[in-house]
This record gives structure tokens, C-alpha cells and sequence, in this order.
């Protein structure tokens, strides 16, 4: 959530840098990637994505799972018949601006489809649609509420902002279900003044939104069930007082689906005997007669995000009983505002992670009858680590740590005098089958690069391409000779010379360990920017990469022994604008 507070500085040199100090090859403390499994193992798709380094696996794992575990009767719930849905992002619209003695900052969140998906649930498109416009008129709205509020406290320095995040609750062939997170700030310090939630669930098929009314057969039972939950945490003293309440506004309730149930989300404003935001749930298994069916049948698969606010409770064990899955932050005095350690507390059960961080991101993925915690933190220089952890024996293997992050993020901005405005568009973590992890490469420069991943055996991630789609705009010139080969645009290797000097290359694509793909690009599609003797380029604003082939592509084989070097030749004496952050 601690986007916007950085989110000007993080723009003045591409956003692609992601602030990692150099070192030499692949990841900026680590390996290049996820490692895809073997030929033996996996089938070699034809076609797009075929090529000597450009394979593009197929299939599910081969241990999909069919059980669906949790300690649920079969005849209670059925888990069949609903797919997990494809294709869906996350927009955020956001704009900036400061002034002498203040800066104001405002994001609005909406979900999108992608063109294909958009073909296959063509209402669900048309509705995010409209969420998307209605959102970005309320991007004008707030911002001017903001302004407003800055001019009357002139002369007083203050940072207003309203950041907003999303989590994806369910995302199969019968629900969407949106979680949106939205924090505010009013001051100068550093920290958070309130945080509140807001949920969105929208029928696949028609794009409506849901009502409980769809999803349960009485909500008299569910709004008692809820009251004695509440009341039995503590969190309130009268169940028949937030009983009532429920009654009379279940119309205005914050209600989200999940593949395991329905949770409601109270607010502070809401109700007086709350401090925060607290979140009640009723599982399937629970109450079995009083959800309709058509809503309780998930796919075998499903990701279940955890946050401060919505909190996750499973059964890892088996035993029938579900357990708060807890996330503590330990300092050990440290003066720079983070954390030291992060615990993990499972019922009586608990294990530490030892990464200093100053944020962290959690994921429960249900995978072949088990449950895995996905943990990603952030620490200095917002390197980013994710460790995956087997939650029914509380284990995991440090050595396989992952150097990167959990899904792919693209940004449009334009930087103004004052401030900037544009979208950030993000792919989340919410289906197991196809995701993207992010890492920081050193290679050529310091990039960002995304995988396409699916979860596999031991429920870790297992790549699905054996390359990296660099992320940006990153253009070099070449002002040197260059040894390498031609390859068309599915990595196949094809006849061709060797790129003029003068040339302008673009990254393009890599396996994160020996060789980088760039394409040739013409010098009208290409901005400069830095000193005369220091200089960078990147691609024009609005450019769209050549995918017929017509520009030459041209693979770059690094040395082994020192990836900075090219044949023995140091990189800087054959590119100029290679740019390493830190």
C-alpha cells in the first residue's frame, strides 16, 4: 500500500529500475529465474512460442489433485463443473500533484479483462467497462476534494493521499470477486491515518452485481450466524445489536466470496465498538444448506489473499477445524523503520522468517489437497524475496527462496511540472494454472523482467516459458562491434548480419542467465535523455514493439565467468546508455 507516497520519485527514471544495487548476472542477490522442469517431464508446444530457446510448455501438473481435503463432507459440498477464469487485471488511475508547502496524491481502483477474455465473457467485460468509467470520473472528483483541502491548509506542510490496492477474492467461471483496500493520509508524518475496505462481486455470466439474496437462501440465518461470531471474538458486546444493524443495512454491507465463503467486512464508521476494520466469516462447510450450491462449487485450485484486513483461516491439518493464519512483525530494534523478522503463527504452531523488510504481501494457495502460504517481502533497496511455506508442517526450504516478486505490473505516466497522471496495470496472483513472477535483473543494465509461472509440484512455482519478457522501455546504441546471432521472433535462429554500428537495440527478452535478446529499432522511435557524455534512451511515448519480424532481432551471448562482458569485450565498449540502478 505504500505506493503513492513514492510514487513521483520512482517515475523520474523508470519505474522499471525497481532500485536494486549491482552485481554481477541474473537476479541482483541470487539465481535468474525460476527454473522451468525438464523436457521429460513436460511436452514442447508448436507454433508462437516454439524455438531453441523460446519453448512454451503445456498441460496441467501431473499432480492437479482432485481431493478436495479441508475435512468437508462430499455430500456437503461439491467441487466440480466451475474453471478458474483467465484474463482478468487490475487498472489503478492515479494522479499527483505538489506544491510549496503540500502534495496531493489520489488512486482509484477497477478490474479489466483482457481481449481474450473479454470475447469469452463478453457482459463481464462490458460491466468492468463501466466500473473503469465510473472510476476514473471519480478520480476528478477526489482529487478536487483534495485540492480543496490543501488550499485550506496553506502555509501548512501536508501530505493528502488516498492510495487504494486490490486483492482478487475468487476468480473462476462463476464469480469475481474484488477486494479493494483504500488508505488515507492527512499530515506530513510518515504512516497511515485510516485504512477501510470495499468489495466488488460480479456474476461471470451476466456481469451483474451480486446481492446475498443471490448467494444465500435466508439471510436471516447467515446475519444471526455472523452476529454470534462477532460477538464471540469480543470484537463487539451485543450480537443483538450488530444483528439489527445487518438488518437494516444489508443493502450497503461489505460482502465478498471466496472459494471457501462468504466474509463480511465492518467498519469503524459503521459501528462505534470498532477500532478497525473487522472481518467475520461463514464457511461452506459451516452452513451447508444455506449457501446455493452453484456458488459453493469452486475449482479444485484456488489462491486466497491475506491481509491486515482480511485475514484467512484454514484447515491445514485436516482435522476439521480451521486456524488463523497470523502475521506478526518483529523488529530487533533497528532504526530504519522496517522490520527485522516476520512470524508466522498457525494455531499453536509458528515459524520465523529472518529477512529485514519494510513490507510484506501474502498469499494461501489451495493446491492438490494442501495448503502454502506465498510470502513476498520488501527490503533494502526494495529487493524482493518470496518464500513459499508448506502451512500442514509449517517447513520451508531457504535455499529455494525465489528472488522476485508475484505478478506483472505496466505503467503508463506523464510527468507534468507539479506532479504526473496515468495507470498502473497489474496481472494478481489468483490463478494457480497461469501468474507471473517478477525479478530484478542485472544483466546488460539493471531491468525488470516477468515469467509466465504455474504452480507445480511441492506447490512452488515452475515456469512455463524458459524466458523473460523484459519490462520497460530500455533502448542502447551500439557504438562497438557485436558477436552475435539472428533469431526471428519466436527465438528460432535464422540467417542475418550483424547489427550496424549506430544501431538502436531494444531489450526485449532473456533466460536470465546467458543471453539476452534485443531488437532493432529505428532511431525516430527513440528518445535521449541524461548529459552528453552520460546518456540513455529509451522508446517514444505510445511506441508499440514490431511483431511481424520485419525488425531484426539479435541474440547476445554473455560470458560466462563475467556477464558484463561480451567475448571479452566489457559491455560499455559496445553500448552506450547501459544504466544500473543503486
Amino acid at each position: 500500500m505504500k505506493r503513492s507516497m513514492a510514487v513521483i520519485g520512482l517515475l523520474v527514471l523508470a519505474l522499471a529500475l525497481n532500485g536494486c544495487g549491482r552485481t554481477k548476472g541474473g537476479e541482483s542477490a541470487g539465481s535468474g529465474g525460476i527454473q522451468e522442469r525438464s523436457g521429460k517431464e513436460e511436452k514442447e508446444e508448436k507454433g508462437e512460442n516454439e524455438g531453441r530457446n523460446g519453448t512454451k510448455k503445456e498441460g496441467k501438473t501431473e499432480d492437479s489433485g482432485k481431493n478436495a481435503g479441508k475435512g468437508k463432507k462430499p455430500e456437503q459440498i461439491e467441487k466440480a463443473a466451475s474453471e478458474l477464469l483467465s484474463g482478468v487485471v487490475v487498472k489503478a488511475y492515479s494522479r499527483g500533484h505538489s506544491g510549496d508547502s503540500y502534495s496531493v496524491s489520489v488512486v482509484r481502483i477497477a478490474a479489466g479483462l483482457s481481449a481474450e477474455a473479454q470475447e469469452t465473457y463478453p457482459e463481464l467485460a462490458a460491466a468492468l467497462e463501466s466500473c473503469q468509467r465510473e472510476e476514473q470520473q471519480a478520480l476528478d472528483r477526489e482529487e478536487k476534494a483534495l485540492w480543496d483541502e490543501a488550499r485550506q491548509n496553506s502555509g501548512e506542510h501536508c501530505y493528502l493521499y488516498t492510495d487504494r490496492s486490490a486483492r482478487i477474492l475468487r476468480g473462476d467461471s462463476r464469480v469475481l470477486s474484488v477486494l479493494e483496500e483504500t488508505e488515507k493520509k492527512r499530515g506530513w508524518d510518515w504512516g497511515t491515518d485510516s485504512i477501510t475496505t470495499q468489495i466488488r462481486n460480479l456474476d461471470v455470466r451476466s456481469g451483474r452485481e451480486l446481492t446475498l439474496s443471490d448467494v444465500v437462501t435466508k439471510k436471516e440465518i447467515l446475519f444471526s450466524l455472523l452476529a454470534k461470531k462477532l460477538e464471540e471474538t469480543g470484537a463487539i458486546r451485543s450480537g443483538a445489536a450488530l444483528l439489527d444493524f445487518l438488518k437494516k443495512n444489508e443493502d450497503t454491507l461489505c460482502w465478498g466470496l471466496d472459494s471457501e465463503g462468504l466474509h463480511l467486512s465492518l467498519r469503524p464508521e459503521e459501528l462505534e465498538a470498532l477500532s478497525s476494520v473487522q472481518t467475520v466469516s461463514i464457511y461452506f462447510e459451516e452452513a451447508p444448506t444455506l449457501f446455493r450450491s452453484y456458488y459453493t462449487e469452486t475449482p479444485e485450485s484456488y489462491v486466497l489473499p491475506c491481509t491486515d484486513t482480511h485475514p484467512v483461516a484454514i484447515d491445514a491439518d485436516g482435522d476439521g477445524e480451521r486456524e488463523l493464519l497470523r502475521l506478526t512483525e518483529l523488529s530487533d530494534g533497528n532504526e530504519w523503520g522496517g522490520f527485522d523478522r516476520l512470524r508466522l503463527e498457525l494455531g499453536a504452531r509458528s515459524l520465523e522468517l529472518l529477512f529485514p523488510a519494510y513490507d510484506k504481501e501474502c498469499y494461501v494457495l489451495y493446491y492438490n489437497g494442501r495448503y502454502y502460504a506465498y510470502l513476498t517481502l520488501q527490503g533494502e533497496n526494495d529487493f524482493k524475496e518470496t518464500y513459499v511455506v508448506d502451512l500442514k508442517t509449517l517447513e520451508y526450504n531457504s535455499e529455494k527462496a525465489i528472488y522476485g516478486w508475484i505478478g506483472r505490473e505496466k505503467d503508463e505516466y506523464q510527468i507534468t511540472d507539479t506532479g504526473y497522471q496515468g495507470s498502473v496495470t497489474s496481472d494478481l496472483f489468483y490463478n494457480p494454472e497461469q501468474f507471473y513472477m517478477g525479478h530484478t535483473l542485472q544483466l546488460l543494465g539493471t531491468h525488470i523482467a516477468y515469467q509466465r509461472v504455474r504452480v507445480g509440484r511441492n506447490g512452488c512455482p515452475e515456469a512455463t516459458e524458459d524466458w523473460m519478457d523484459f519490462y520497460g522501455n530500455t533502448v542502447v546504441k551500439l557504438v562497438g562491434s557485436l558477436d552475435c546471432e539472428t533469431v526471428d521472433y519466436f527465438g528460432s535462429a535464422v540467417k542475418g548480419g550483424r547489427p550496424a554500428v549506430g544501431s538502436y537495440l531494444r531489450f526485449m527478452r532473456t533466460d536470465g542467465r546467458s543471453w539476452v535478446d534485443m531488437q532493432q529499432i529505428e532511431e525516430a522511435n527513440v528518445k535521449a535523455f541524461g548529459e552528453e557524455d552520460w546518456k540513455f534512451y529509451s522508446t517514444i511515448d505510445g511506441y508499440i514493439p514490431e511483431k511481424d519480424g520485419t525488425k531484426p532481432i539479435y541474440r547476445i551471448y554473455l560470458d560466462h565467468d563475467d556477464e558484463s562482458c561480451i567475448n571479452g569485450i566489457e559491455e560499455s565498449e559496445i553500448f552506450e546508455g547501459i544504466m544500473y540502478a543503486g
